[in-house]
């Protein structure tokens, strides 16, 4: 029975929606009775215009729309038609009219002042709780009032009305001067390092505390005053004194402070936990990367660094939710330490932040401690409730949700047996069961279109490749959904190394029979179609896909085993230098044969002639070619030596030349002469197989004999037998328009030039 509970809560985790964890973001109390359903005005938005930014709360009743943003004391009365909206708003005094259109995904609007300014919208997910305000004594306070100015730096700007509470401030100063100044307070004791535990209980109604910065010894004063409703407020220190203490506080960091996004270099223990807690805002885009990054991953081994630090952050980010809501000002902020900054510790291990750069200084990351034993503590502390107001936003992880539902159906599961978990025992399996089924139906599939794409010559090929090929695809599915079970490290660095094993000999089998498969149709297909370079291409290109698969096979379970890769590199390099020089005219041919595959300088039926070596192509093989000669004697060339060779390809020429030479006496006269080269040319321009653009009739010389007439033209013929029958003809047309007009030829020959050899049709 629970083994049939398991796998179903196995499919709902990996299937099904998720659902909110303990610890994620939950609607406040007052806010429960106002619906969200995506197409009302129902909801918080992200509002933006030309002077500013605050977050809305909108209710709609029917047509009728009430909203407010506490931030600015603002509020919003109007009536909805559909996705407008139209009413009144008043904020500080002032007052005015709107107008908003949504869009028609109904996530956000556009919208426009009375006066013709934009005012914009976006919709926002669930309000998170909001920081509760505890002033019961001046160390409360200080707390509450840094969590609050915590996530107003994050983002949620209400959080700085909330922070603005606590500060004792003129009342005739507008409000806006007033949150001005409290973000300013918060920005001043954020340059310091605040230990709360040290923080005295009060003897009266006011105390001063000072605060010191960590790296530099420059403090600060703070005074609270208790107010008559018996609350504590943090006295402004006014102007003029934030900016002399600020002064003093930057002359730590020349003077200047650090930019918006400086604590992304990781520079203090105070950035390394900033960057982990802001990682949680993006995480749909750079934040998985950023919070891994704040992670000292040097002792897991390099192939399973990025799979284990994402496991190790959501089991931090778990641990941190139980330990309570995170004052980043009590961590330490200086750039130069070389102490380890504990945030938590267990008799399970520690969570700590360390320097990892030359002499145990930045950049800060959490230690390999904290890392190694993260697991554990949340193994111990996990059914611990989540603080209030410590909920990091982050989507629970398919282990995280699986885990979470057996915490609810079968807690017994959960028991430790060695380094797992009795459910991850069942689940492992269970796992590979389904992996072997899932691999051999899509063998079945793969195979059946292989044999669809290369006919039944190839049917033996196909019937080996089901075993490699359902291997290998049963690995990858091991690999792909082993993640939902979260096993240790200790696990994993085996059945990984395994499953790399495995994959990679599944896939160069399977590579090795499909290539032998997809060869022979195209073996065939080469040898049946005119013009192509024989078998070479296909026997080139199936021992480069082998090579391939077997060196890529090396690599990848040498990234695996987290093997340094340059090794292997550096030995197949030397072995690879030795076989060469052993068989270097092998190679030669070879190199040759892609060579010749690459230039195409002939192609298989293609008359050529090569070092004194004539005939027609028959065959281009790996190692060398074979060549048909005019006497049907065979001459094998090899291919290093060819490729090397000044070929003329007589076949890929498009018309064949003709020369010939006429003599002329003078005593047929020069006006006879003349008229006689002229008919000549007109004739040989319309004679049938004869490029007439290219025939050329003129007197190249006067000899003792005559004149001496040359003729060149072209013939457009594709073999040596046609070029020879029409050369017969167009003689004896010659000799015949002698005769006709009475121009005796006193001697003509036909002079040395292509060679007249007859090759194969």
């Amino acid at each position: 029975m629970r083994l049939i509970t398991l796998a179903l809560l196995a499919l709902l985790a990996l299937a099904g929606p998720s659902r909110a964890q303990d610890g994620d973001t939950q609607p406040d109390s007052d806010a429960a009775g106002a619906t969200d359903d995506g197409r009302s005005w129902s909801g918080r938005w992200h509002a933006n215009w030309s002077g500013g930014a605050a977050r809305m709360e909108l209710t709609q009743t029917g047509t009728k729309v009430h909203g407010s943003y506490p931030l600015l004391g603002g509020e919003l009365d109007g009536e909805a038609k559909g996705r407008e909206l139209t009413g009144t708003w008043k904020e500080l005094g002032r007052s005015g009219r709107f107008s908003f259109r949504m869009a028609p995904d109904f996530s956000s609007f556009m919208g426009q002042y009375d006066n013709g300014e934009w005012w914009t919208g976006g919709r926002m997910g669930l309000r998170p709780r909001a920081t509760q305000m505890d002033q019961s004594t001046p160390r409360t306070t200080l707390r509450s009032f840094l969590l609050a100015g915590i996530r107003a730096a994050d983002g949620e700007d209400d959080e700085l009305g909330r922070a603005n509470l606590v500060v004792q401030q003129p009342q005739s100063l507008p409000k806006i001067e007033r949150l001005q100044n409290t973000q300013a307070l918060y920005q001043l004791i954020d340059l310091t390092t605040v230990k709360l535990f040290e923080i005295p209980a009060p003897t009266g109604d006011t105390q001063d505390i000072t605060l010191t910065q960590s790296g530099s010894g420059a403090t600060i004063k703070l005074s609270f005053q208790k107010d008559r409703a018996g609350k504590w407020r943090i006295v402004d220190p006014g102007e003029a004194a934030m900016a002399e203490m600020r002064t003093a506080l930057l002359a730590r960091d020349g003077g200047k402070p650090a930019g918006a996004e400086a604590y992304l270099r990781l520079r203090s223990p105070r950035d390394t936990m900033r960057a982990l807690l802001t990682a949680f805002r993006d995480w749909q885009g750079n934040g998985p990367d950023q919070a891994r990054d704040t992670l000292d991953l040097s002792a897991l081994p390099i192939a399973t660094r990025t799979a284990e630090g994402d496991l190790a952050v959501q089991f931090l980010k778990q641990v941190i939710d139980r330990i309570g809501p995170i004052v980043l000002q009590e961590i330490p902020d200086d750039p130069t330490t070389k102490d380890v900054t504990v945030i938590f510790r267990h008799p399970l291990g520690v969570i700590a932040i360390g320097g990892t750069g030359e002499g145990g200084i930045g950049p800060y990351r959490f230690t390999t401690d904290t890392v190694a034993s993260v697991r554990d503590i949340y193994s111990a502390i996990g059914s611990a409730p989540v603080r209030t107001g410590a909920e990091l936003r982050i989507p629970a992880s398919a282990f995280f949700q699986l885990r979470h539902e057996l915490v609810l159906a079968a807690p017994a599961l959960l028991r430790r047996v060695g380094a797992l978990e009795i459910w991850q025992l069942i689940g492992i399996p269970l796992l590979i069961l389904a992996s072997a089924l899932l691999a051999w139906l899509i063998s079945i599939i793969a195979v059946r279109l292989v044999h669809w794409r290369v006919g039944e010559h190839a049917l033996s090929a196909q019937r080996h490749l089901y075993v490699p090929l359902t291997i290998a695809l049963a690995a990858l599915a091991w690999s792909l959904g082993s993640f939902p079970l979260g096993l240790p490290l200790a696990v994993r660095v085996v059945t990984d190394g395994l499953c790399a094993v495995v994959l990679a000999a599944g896939c160069v089998w399977s590579g090795f029979l499909l290539a032998d498969a997809l060869s022979a149709g195209a073996a065939r297909r080469a040898a049946a179609r005119p013009g192509s370079l024989d078998e070479i291409s296909v026997y080139m290109t199936i021992f480069a896909l082998r090579a391939a698969l077997v060196v890529g096979a090396f690599l990848y379970i040498a990234d695996r085993l987290s093997i340094p890769t340059s090794g292997i590199i550096a030995g197949l390099g030397i072995s690879g230098l030795a076989v060469a020089f052993a068989s270097r005219e092998t190679l030669s041919n070879v190199f040759g044969a892609v060579i010749l595959m690459m230039d195409r300088p002939f192609r298989r039926g293609d008359s050529i002639v090569a070092d004194g070596r004539s005939g027609t192509v028959e065959h281009v093989g790996i190692r060398s070619t074979r060549i048909r000669t005019a006497e049907d004697s065979l001459i094998v060339v090899p291919n290093g030596k060819l490729s090397d060779a000044t070929i003329d390809n007589l076949g890929s020429r498009r018309t064949r030349r003709v020369t010939s030479t006429l003599v002329l006496p003078y005593a047929a006269g020069r006006l006879a002469v003349d008229n006689f080269v002229n008919a000549l040319g007109e004739m040989l321009r319309a004679r049938a197989g004869v490029v007439a653009e290219k025939v050329d009739v003129g007197i190249n010389a006067l000899t003792g004999d005559g004149y001496e007439v040359g003729i060149s033209l072209h013939l457009d013929t594709s073999t040596g037998r046609e070029e020879r029958v029409l050369r017969q003809a167009l003689l004896l047309d010659i000799v015949r328009l002698g005769d006709v007009s009475g121009m005796p030829i006193g001697k003509a020959h036909v002079p040395e030039g292509e060679p007249e050899k007859e090759t194969a049709e």
